[in-house]
């Protein structure tokens, strides 16, 4: 389910970008894809406790490893993209 909601963030991520070249408002896609990169994190760590809960420590200590770089990737990405659309209104034009 995280990699669903990873994968989703950095789509929405993209769209927040497409958005903001075409000159629309990116606020509702930058929020989501944002938002899908927290539910990413809080479904790893609830993958996490669930493992700890059960005692399924060889589990832990297979899983663990890779989804934490696949996570970060997912998060980094969605910053780095969201950033893009957010520098603009950040710079003082006047």
């Amino acid at each position: 389910m995280f990699l669903l909601f990873g994968v989703a963030s950095i789509i929405f991520s993209l769209l927040n970008l497409v958005n903001y070249f075409k000159g629309k408002n990116p606020k509702l896609f930058r929020f989501i894809s944002m938002s899908l990169s927290l539910l990413t994190v809080g479904l790893v760590y609830e993958l996490n406790a669930q493992y700890v809960l059960y005692q399924d420590f060889n589990g832990l200590i297979d899983v663990t490893p890779p989804m934490r770089v696949i996570v970060w990737v997912f998060v980094v990405s969605s910053i780095i993209i969201n950033s893009f659309t957010l520098a603009d209104h950040l710079i003082d034009r006047s």
